[in-house]
């Protein structure tokens, strides 16, 4: 036997009104799905655009880079050839410090052993000078009248005539006596 099912105006009312409940919140549900699809199909396409606007930019720093990269190759060899000139001027200057340092060192040696005449032509000098405030001009006529005198005179003569008159090309023994006509200048 089978059972009726009977349905009363206010079951059907009711199952009427869950079904468009029903109907309703499935299709907002299903509008809020389309609308996500929506925003993120707008947002695809925007960030595809700018994918697009990176993939130029990178297309020309790329470009930018090869010239970079070329250039700085071209750098690159110019550096290395100053380099290298640079190396040559300094084993240049190296060897020419060597041979300075030879030359400072044969002068350093000059240099004491002149110190070292020197050291013993003072006490001479001193010597020589006390014995010139002991000069008269009787002394200076004796010496005139010498007609071909020793080699340290004509020595001291010479060097007489150096010092006092700055003379260096007449030296000669005529010219010493012709200076020794003036006493006062061994003053």
């Amino acid at each position: 036997m089978r059972r009726n099912n009977y349905t009363t105006p206010t079951s059907f009312l009711g199952l009427i009104s869950f079904y468009k409940r029903l109907l309703g919140s499935k299709q907002g549900a299903i509008i809020t799905k389309i609308e996500n699809l929506e925003q993120g199909l707008d947002t695809m396409e925007k960030v595809g655009a700018q994918v697009e606007g990176l993939k130029q930019q990178i297309e020309v720093a790329m470009a930018d880079v090869a010239v970079e990269v070329k250039s700085t190759d071209a750098l690159i060899v110019v550096v290395n050839k100053e380099s290298a000139d640079a190396a040559i001027e300094q084993a240049k200057a190296n060897e020419q410090a060597a041979e300075t340092q030879i030359c400072v060192d044969a002068a350093e040696a000059l240099l004491a052993s002149a110190d070292k005449e020197l050291a013993a032509a003072i006490p001479a000098m001193e010597s020589a000078t006390a014995a010139a405030g002991n000069l008269t001009k009787d002394s200076l006529s004796v010496v005139k009248t010498l007609g071909t005198p020793h080699d340290h005179v004509k020595v001291v003569g010479k060097t007489a005539i150096i010092l006092l008159k700055n003379e260096y090309k007449k030296t000669d023994w005529p010219n010493f006596v012709k200076m020794l006509g003036d006493p006062n200048k061994f003053r």
